[in-house]
């Protein structure tokens, strides 16, 4: 533990260094290092389709959560509401394929994560469902 506090104390020194040597002798170290935002793109990573899902009329509850599982081509959309299917299951191509309505009762997040060999679904139900929490 004693360690993990020294490297903890060695980065925040460093930091301060860079800092201070940035501040008093005019070097543009810090600021190229601090503000070079490398996930800022200028390539579209999402557009919007006006025709997915094919058959809009399965989202009849508030959409809270979306998780796409690529490898199989599968998109999960949980939505909230009474007397609703919680999750759907899609087609990327926007094919409605099955919906889920047993023991979620609040969707609040969903994360796929699919091999080769296995696909698995991770729900998390902040409702009173008999399997509330994860999946």
């Amino acid at each position: 533990m004693a360690r993990f506090w020294v490297c903890v104390a060695g980065a925040g020194f460093f930091l301060a260094f860079l800092v201070l040597h940035s501040r008093f002798c005019g070097s543009p170290v810090l600021r190229n290092f601090t503000f070079a935002v490398s996930w800022r793109t200028e390539k579209i990573l999402y557009r919007l389709d006006v025709g997915w899902p094919k058959h809009p009329e399965y989202f009849t509850g508030t959409t809270f959560c979306v998780a796409v599982d690529s490898l199989n081509g599968l998109v999960y959309i949980g939505q909230r509401g009474d007397n609703i299917p919680k999750i759907l299951v899609f087609t990327e191509d926007g094919y409605f394929l099955r919906a889920w309505n047993y023991t979620v009762d609040t969707p609040h997040g969903i994360f796929a994560a699919s091999t080769l060999y296995e696909q698995s679904v991770w729900i998390t139900d902040v409702g009173s469902g008999m399997y509330s929490n994860i999946y």
